[in-house]
């Protein structure tokens, strides 16, 4: 089962715990049935989730060996197949912090949402959202319906579907061990995983502990609670095997629960994260607006929008206001000549040729107000993007001491160059072209 995997990989194993992206599944994955060996405690605690069919968690996770016990705050839901996670940060609400400072640091809200075949993304207070496939990994998007149910994971179950990949085949067994059963489950590389369920409450799981022939690896502590008559961990606990039990590498802790209530949506929509009319949806390999009810072309939306069918959300205007006053001032700002040599600090020289590009673009297709304000919005946001890139090359400049640190902060300046012309071809001129109609197209104006 965890035959070849040494001492760094079974770390590395375990701090991966609360990382690893997962493909959410349309249902809890189910174990195999009694016919194919697994025993009846296991397949009761499997069934006993299955029953969950709407839920509301509050949960707080912690990896010590990557993080140090860094918090990560997530509120997570779930509708049926449709799972819905909204990712908080930590107790400052930054989600995601920059080696260059604080100053780079996100602070907002994620929002992913799992409906259908398809997983929707999207951050607070911006209207762009991602649609990609269900199969496909994701940032963090959890199943908490498996939460404590794998020895291996979090939230899901993959130990079969890894062992059958590897060829190996599963033997089981089950025991009582006073008021619990333990289940065991050993494969012929000597890997093994073991399960303690309590008939008592749910036949849930209360501990579990993975290993390899004689050596335990680590071993996983839930504690349970029960809230409206579901029992449902409240905290799970990973410990390396042979240490400290106080010693833990990894743990969640569920701050509130709700299961199976009345007001309990039975379907997530778009509107659930936040999506608005408006929005920009990067549709797999292409893009689409949200009119409110469905993803249209941007031929389609603009076409309403000028009829008065359709209006922009919140979101959306006050995102296009915002653009319009930031990428006056930046225009302003870039106009002022460059100070630093070039060697040290990319002059902005190439940002104004950003909003060159676009000026030359609105009036080469004739955009409509409409795609104007948008095409703003897209222009101030990839020069966001290069601007942060600009802003982390005169940090580590000027951070850089010693003979060899400044030609390594030249080499990173110049990658970070490379990063800037990227955004501009894989980012800007991709998501203009997606706002023009076929008659726009078909009808640019030279120059």
């Amino acid at each position: 089962m965890f035959s070849g995997m040494g001492h760094s990989r079974r770390l590395a194993l375990v701090s991966l715990i609360t990382l690893v992206p997962v493909a959410i599944a349309d249902e809890p994955r189910r174990p195999a049935d009694s016919a194919g060996g697994k025993p009846h405690a296991l397949l009761m605690a499997q069934r006993a989730r299955e029953a969950i069919r709407t839920s509301r968690l509050e949960i707080l996770t912690r990896e010590y060996p990557v993080t140090g016990g860094a918090a990560a705050f997530r509120t997570w839901r779930s509708a049926g197949s449709d799972v819905l996670q909204i990712d908080r940060g930590d107790e400052r609400g930054v989600l995601m912090r920059s080696r260059a400072g604080p100053e780079f640091d996100v602070r907002a809200l994620r929002y992913q949402c799992a409906m259908g075949d398809e997983v929707w993304l999207r951050t607070e207070d911006d209207d762009d959202v991602f649609v990609v496939s269900r199969d496909q990994p994701q940032f963090l998007l959890l199943d908490l319906r498996c939460l404590g149910l794998d020895p291996t994971t979090f939230d899901n179950l993959t130990f079969e579907q890894n062992a059958a990949k590897t060829g190996l085949t599963l033997s089981w067994s089950e025991a009582p061990d006073g008021d619990l059963v333990k289940v065991t489950t050993s494969a012929q590389d000597g890997g093994f995983m073991q399960w303690w369920i309590d008939p008592a409450r749910d036949w849930s799981v209360v501990r579990t502990r993975v290993g390899m022939g004689a050596e335990v690896w680590y071993e996983s502590v839930v504690t349970l609670q029960k809230a409206d008559g579901v029992w449902f961990p409240s905290r799970v606990q990973v410990l390396p095997g042979g240490s400290d039990p106080s010693e833990v590498v990894a743990e969640i802790e569920v701050l509130a629960a709700e299961f199976n209530r009345p007001e309990h949506p039975q379907r997530f929509t778009p509107e659930d994260i936040g999506v608005e009319t408006g929005m920009l949806l990067h549709w797999r390999d292409e893009s689409r607006v949200w009119d409110g009810e469905k993803p249209v072309t941007t031929e389609e939306y603009f076409e309403r929008r000028r009829r008065g069918e359709i209006q922009p959300g919140p979101t959306v205007l006050r995102s296009f206001a915002r653009h319009r006053v930031q990428a006056e001032k930046l225009e302003q700002a870039s106009s002022a000549p460059a100070t630093a040599p070039a060697t040290t600090r990319p002059a902005p020289r190439e940002l104004a040729e950003w909003e060159a590009y676009v000026v030359a673009f609105i009036r080469r297709h004739d955009l409509d107000a409409g795609q104007t304000e948008r095409a703003l919005a897209i222009l101030r946001d990839c020069q966001d993007l290069a601007g942060n890139a600009l802003r982390r090359i005169e940090f580590e400049i000027g951070e850089a001491t010693g003979p060899g640190a400044r030609a390594a902060a030249e080499e990173r300046a110049r990658r970070a160059r490379e990063e800037v012309q990227r955004i501009f071809e894989r980012r800007l001129v991709p998501r203009l072209e997606a706002l023009l109609t076929s008659a726009q197209r078909e009808r640019a104006v030279p120059g």
